[in-house]
């Protein structure tokens, strides 16, 4: 936090731990009451795209962020996912600016995961980290993410546009079209998504939460020690991998670890098919479960390895 200056804005908004930039930005526009669109030209930055400064800011937006906000350089990028870059996504550079392919998984553009009840905790304000394919669950209410809107089954986008006022946070901003007399018409979804009611409830001290804890420190440990923790994503992703085309076919001589992963996640493993990439939160994380605990060594339960060793390698994820 730098200097209160003249130059900032007068009401302070403090980001959440672990909140998206563009989530922040939409929260402070709404506190101002003013759109984002009105709140970012008024700092300086006209045509500036929150989804776009999520994904890597600029240096003209930094410094504008920066003055209006105190919040320094470093604040700002933590809040983007810039860091993660080449680690857990792949940023598209140019005009598009947002997260392509990733190393590991099929996960692309501005889609994120999402937890009902966070969103509902926070009044729609949403983390960063949801956006990285490998987390999975929420560690606080101990519940696989959300993939898709209830009511209009898409993926929601992580920021809801506003244009003409203030943004109203944890709504589905998805396009969908709407049906008039005599033409067609497109308008966005606006469900709110803390109202999901379903869930797969997750053991606080089963296998699938553990993982997505090991998961979630070792990408945290990559942003200063990069190529060990690459080396361990990359593993930990052929293992995963391996274990979902073997549940499949062997499971019935899965080890008793492979069998707690599964009933941890519902009872039965996850839909999946090898002539795609598996995506899915329950996808990844019950391949991800079954691969920390072939990966971790002296894991009491590390012969599950036998699991993820089906004939053949997973696809190039690049």
């Amino acid at each position: 936090m730098t200097p209160w200056t003249d130059e900032r804005i007068p009401i302070w908004v403090p980001p959440l731990p672990g909140e998206a930039l563009d989530s922040w930005i939409a929260c402070y526009a709404a506190r101002l009451r003013a759109s984002t669109r009105d709140f970012l030209t008024a700092l300086g930055l006209p045509g500036s795209r929150p989804a776009q400064m999520a994904a890597e800011l600029t240096s003209r937006e930094v410094d504008a962020l920066s003055l209006a906000t105190g919040l320094d350089q470093a604040e700002l990028v933590a809040m983007t996912l810039q860091p993660f870059d080449g680690l857990a996504i792949t940023i598209s550079r140019g005009q598009q600016r947002r997260p392509g392919q990733p190393p590991w998984w099929r996960r692309t553009g501005a889609r994120s995961r999402h937890c009902p009840r966070c969103l509902d905790d926070t009044t729609g304000r949403w983390p960063l980290e949801w956006r990285l394919p490998w987390i999975f669950a929420c560690r606080h209410h101990h519940v696989l993410l959300h993939e898709a809107c209830p009511a209009c089954g898409n993926p929601p986008p992580a920021h809801s546009p506003s244009y003409r006022g203030p943004a109203t946070p944890g709504l589905c901003s998805h396009p969908v079209q709407v049906a008039e007399p005599g033409k067609r018409t497109w308008s966005r979804c606006r469900q709110r998504l803390a109202d999901t009611t379903t869930a797969v409830e997750l053991s606080p001290d089963g296998p699938i939460l553990a993982a997505q804890q090991s998961l979630h420190d070792l990408l945290h440990t990559g942003l200063s020690d990069r190529e060990p923790a690459g080396l361990a994503l990359r593993e930990i992703y052929a293992l995963a991998w391996r274990a979902l085309k073997g549940l499949g076919t062997v499971l019935d001589q899965a080890p008793a670890a492979v069998h707690d992963v599964v009933r941890d996640r519902g009872g039965a493993p996850p839909a999946f098919s090898d002539r795609k990439l598996p995506e899915t939160a329950d996808q990844v994380a019950v391949g991800t479960a079954i691969a920390v605990i072939a990966h971790e060594p002296g894991h009491k339960t590390a012969n599950s390895k036998d699991a993820a060793s089906t004939a053949g390698g997973p696809p190039a994820s690049g």
